[in-house]
């Protein structure tokens, strides 16, 4: 779930401060981060489980789960937040 301590937060925006999507991001699991970057790019249910190896009942757990940590409801929202995850470490890289 969404830590407490940003639960008052609506979903991701451009104006999240990027302390806090760095520290929810931090506390995803390494399938959790593989499955969000799935999602940005695109992919179904069906192909996330296939690139996992699980049946898709199980992708679909998998996903519901990784909304509630990052506090998102929809596809759209969950691809926002990663973007926005990706834009700052980019920034903070100077690429």
């Amino acid at each position: 779930m969404l830590s407490k301590e940003y639960s008052d937060l609506p979903e991701p925006t451009t104006w999240w401060p990027s302390d806090v999507i760095d520290a929810i991001y931090a506390s995803l699991t390494a399938e959790e981060r593989l499955i969000l970057r799935a999602i940005t790019n695109g992919e179904t249910n069906s192909q996330i489980a296939a690139r996992l190896g699980i049946a898709e009942k199980s992708a679909e757990k998998h996903i519901t789960r990784l909304f509630a940590k990052i506090g998102v409801s929809v596809r759209t929202k969950a691809a926002v937040f990663y973007t926005l995850w990706a834009a700052t470490h980019q920034a903070r890289a100077g690429t």
